[in-house]
């Protein structure tokens, strides 16, 4: 049986990378999930947070995306919900620290 999962992590001024490291190896021993890890940066303006999370989309089932203009807490959680509705996987949201 294959199981869809997307991870989500709203991120802001954090860094994600050991994060994602942790669940890219944690997951990757589990062949039966097909999953991805989705970071979306609320606009960060901490240009180290930023150069290291952009990093995440080199690992495999990974993306990273960073938003132009900061939404806020909550809007950015929509934001990751709203762009996975579609893909009919089960979604988790993760805190990014």
């Amino acid at each position: 049986m294959n199981r869809g999962l997307s991870i989500l992590i709203p991120t802001y001024n954090d860094i994600c990378t050991k994060q994602v490291e942790r669940i890219v190896s944690l997951l990757g021993r589990q062949p039966d999930i097909d999953y991805e890890v989705v970071v979306a940066d609320d606009c960060s303006p901490d240009r180290q947070c930023v150069a290291a999370n952009s990093q995440i989309s080199a690992y495999g089932r990974c993306r990273y995306i960073r938003l132009d203009k900061n939404r806020g807490r909550a809007a950015i959680r929509n934001y990751l919900h709203e762009r996975q509705s579609t893909t009919g996987c089960s979604t988790w949201t993760a805190a990014s620290s």
